[in-house]
């Protein structure tokens, strides 16, 4: 039985035939590493808005707890992103509207 690879499941030849396979490097990549911090903006930003209105979201919840590291889980893009996932969760309900501006706007959106 073939073992297929992360690269097999995201880009299944049926689906992307057309397009030039390249290896995909993770944990190297500028824009790569930019994709991954978008996410978790993305995510830190979802979980201000919903603490803003009194709600709460199950699955952001699950997301940030979840302890596996599987690909495009909390732990996996901390791990690219070389950030203490533990320390962030700890500081999680101290994240403001203003905190997550003063984040984008200090240039911490071109990780490196």
């Amino acid at each position: 039985m073939e073992v297929q690879t992360l690269q097999d499941q995201l880009l299944p030849e049926s689906v992307f035939r057309f397009y030039i396979r390249r290896d995909l490097d993770l944990e190297q990549g500028p824009k790569v590493r930019r994709l991954w911090l978008a996410v978790l903006q993305r995510a830190l930003q979802d979980y201000v808005t919903v603490m803003q209105d009194g709600a709460v979201d199950e699955e952001l919840d699950v997301w940030f707890n979840d302890p596996s590291d599987a690909f495009g889980s909390y732990r996996s893009i901390c791990h690219i992103l070389d950030i203490d996932g533990d320390r962030l969760l700890e500081h999680l309900p101290n994240i403001s509207d203003e905190g997550l501006r003063g984040l984008r706007k200090s240039g911490l959106g071109d990780v490196y």
